[in-house]
């Protein structure tokens, strides 16, 4: 059971897939136009809802995560950006029920 205990409105979310695990701290891999070179940042992250995590800091609206390909991401590493499939942005399937409540609303995705 599940029950909405907070709203975050404007929330920025990144899929699950994109955070990366380093001794107790998260952090992304963020492609910085316009040499497309990766920057990894730490990230406070709030709650996580379904297939996507809240993030609160160290990641802006509109700024693309590495989400496959993850392992080989290294800082000031040139990267080839493409959109990823809505199944690995943490979409819901277009014939699944609305799970997604406002506290994660996909602004900055």
């Amino acid at each position: 059971v599940r029950a909405q205990t907070d709203v975050e409105k404007g929330a920025l979310v990144v899929p699950q897939r994109a955070l990366i695990d380093l001794q107790g701290r998260k952090q992304v891999a963020v492609v910085v136009p316009p040499e497309n070179k990766v920057e990894i940042r730490n990230v406070e992250i709030g709650p996580t809802w379904g297939n996507v995590t809240v993030v609160r800091k160290g990641v802006s609206a509109g700024e693309q995560v590495v989400i496959e390909g993850i392992q080989k991401a290294r800082a000031g590493t040139v990267v080839a950006p493409k959109p990823a499939p809505p199944e690995l942005a943490g979409a819901e399937p277009a014939d699944a029920p609305a799970a997604t409540p406002a506290a994660a609303s996909k602004a900055g995705t």
